[in-house]
């Protein structure tokens, strides 16, 4: 009896230590973390040298707002809800290569801006450049935010922005930026590149910087106006841009607008004039509005309009989806 006991014993202890050592057995071969819930919190990641970030299976909250119906009486400062509107950041003067990591946001998506103002990122990334590859962020204010010395360069590669209240993308300190295999729908703005300096105080060499959009796909919210404050609800610009934003290239991608407000109309043209290489791409009105009038696109876009810009798009993003829903799990 005291055999078993004892074999019993030494079984137990090996069991043990073998579950003890899968977490580093995993990180030593590479493998993918164990995900957990999200978390309510700050990370800031600082780095001084080029450094590789892990994030698959790691997720946080964001939110930006203490209401989640903010008004012109009771705006997002108002209200007991708590507040985390920067839950991660990287920063420092060497270049990042992150990998993975999701957002879930609770950000009103439906309030009037003025009201709904509350400066939020999901992810900040102020470095010497940057790659971000397989980030997921849902209902937040600004999808990914970069910034960083002239000269630097960043790479967006298969991230999926789903409901964006600001900018999907953000680099107004007009950055060499490419967009690559990403999916960004629900947005109010899709990619800004519009420094807020006014109209004479911008010194920003943008000679050699480009905004490359590769195999991708953007939507955007329909454009809507609040009908009791007569405040901007919802925008429909692809590219917010101004005369120093830099050249936009765009190859083999989708943009979809089911409408677009009047002060809009500009800034559409605006982009328009900052094309650069361009082909082999697909303009979705998905509206039934026409939107003819706007002389938009230049020739190197298809256009579909309607009922059949509407199937069109269910079908790419579907197609998106199931061939990259995997990098997000």
């Amino acid at each position: 009896m005291m055999r078993i006991r004892l074999w019993a014993w030494v079984f137990l202890g090996i069991v043990a230590a073998l579950v003890h050592s899968l977490p580093a057995a995993a990180a030593a071969t590479g493998r993918r973390p164990q995900a957990v819930g999200p978390s309510f919190t700050q990370t800031r990641i600082t780095i001084d040298r080029n450094r590789r970030i892990d994030l698959r299976g790691k997720s946080w909250i964001l939110s930006n707002s203490r209401t989640p119906t903010p008004t012109r009486s009771s705006n997002c400062r108002i209200g007991t809800d708590r507040i985390n509107r920067y839950p991660l950041i990287v920063e420092g003067p060497g270049r990042a290569r992150i990998y993975g990591g999701s957002i879930i946001g609770r950000v009103p998506q439906n309030s009037p801006w003025g009201a709904s103002y509350c400066n939020s990122a999901a992810i900040e990334i102020r470095t010497n450049g940057a790659t971000l590859d397989s980030f997921y962020a849902r209902n937040v204010w600004d999808g990914v935010r970069i910034a960083g010395p002239q000269g630097s360069s960043f790479r967006l590669s298969n991230i999926w922005i789903s409901g964006a209240r600001d900018d999907c993308v953000e680099n107004d300190q007009l950055l060499s930026l490419e967009l690559r295999n990403s999916l960004l729908e629900s947005c109010f703005m899709g990619i800004s590149v519009e420094p807020n300096c006014g109209k004479s105080a911008c010194r920003f060499d943008d000679s050699r910087a480009t905004l490359d959009i590769n195999n991708s796909l953007i939507g955007l919210k329909a454009a809507t106006v609040d009908p009791v404050s007569g405040e901007n609800i919802m925008g429909a610009v692809f590219f917010k841009t101004s005369i120093w934003s830099p050249r936009i290239n765009i190859r083999n991608s989708v943009l979809a607008l089911e409408a677009i407000l009047p002060r809009d109309r500009a800034r559409l043209m605006t982009f328009k004039n900052k094309i650069g290489r361009c082909e082999n791409n697909l303009l979705l009105l998905t509206g039934d509005d026409p939107v003819d009038e706007l002389d938009f696109p230049p020739s190197c876009f298809t256009v579909y309009r309607g009922e059949e810009a509407r199937q069109k798009w269910d079908e790419l993003r579907a197609r998106w989806v199931a061939a990259n829903a995997r990098r997000f799990h």
